[in-house]
Parts: structure tokens; C-alpha cells; sequence
């Protein structure tokens, strides 16, 4: 717990003549944590779809205040597991963002999984 030091003079003080010293607590000021963000995109899981799902995650994570290089990254992660959903897959595919309070970003791309297609 911190604390601060306020010194009183002895006229607020009934028992004392000189100066007291009482700690009291105090609160760090600070920014708020931002609140957890999440979003869904729900497209077809076609090869013709994966550059739209990869700019629509961009923009929504660029609407978050992604810094530009975690941006990057997070268009790398989305882009390959897109196209292996879209070549593997059938109906939709779901990308799912979450950016936690703490700054954690989680990515998922699924596709239903009676109907991915492994040799079948």
C-alpha cells in the first residue's frame, strides 16, 4: 500500500503541540484499462473471400488502435489459416478477433467441422 505524509500544524492537532504526522492512502492515478473488444466475421470459406476477410479483420483492428507492426502481424496469422480454411472448407468460415483489457489479441479462424473436407 503507498502512502503520503501530511503534516498537520498543532492547531488541528487537540493533543499536541507541535506538528503531526499521520499516513494516509492514496490512489495511483492512472489510465483506465481498455475493454475487452471481440468480433465476429462470418464469410464464405472460398479462396475469392480470403483477401476480404483479411482488410475486414485490418479495418476493425485498425479501428482498436493496433499499433501498425502488431497490424502486421495479425494480417499474417489471419491470412494463412483463411486460405487453408477456404481451400479445405465448406460454407462459411468464422474469424473471430478478441483484444483483451491487457492488450492480449486473439485470433481464431474455424470452419464447421462436419464439413471440412479431408479426403472425404
Amino acid at each position: 500500500m503507498t502512502g503520503t505524509v501530511i503534516a498537520l500544524p498543532a492547531e488541528h492537532h487537540p493533543r499536541s503541540n507541535s506538528t503531526s504526522r499521520r499516513t494516509w492512502p492514496t490512489a495511483t492515478p492512472g489510465p483506465e484499462p481498455a475493454p475487452a473488444r471481440h468480433a465476429v466475421l462470418a464469410l464464405p470459406a472460398e479462396v475469392r473471400w480470403v483477401p476480404v476477410a483479411r482488410r475486414s479483420a485490418t479495418a476493425v483492428l485498425t479501428h482498436w488502435h493496433l499499433p501498425p507492426a502488431d497490424l502486421d502481424s495479425a494480417e499474417l496469422v489471419i491470412d494463412e489459416p483463411a486460405a487453408n480454411a477456404a481451400e479445405h472448407g465448406h460454407g462459411d468460415m468464422t474469424i473471430g478477433l478478441s483484444l483483451g483489457a491487457a492488450g492480449v489479441l486473439r485470433i481464431s479462424v474455424t470452419v464447421p467441422a462436419a464439413r471440412l473436407g479431408h479426403g472425404t
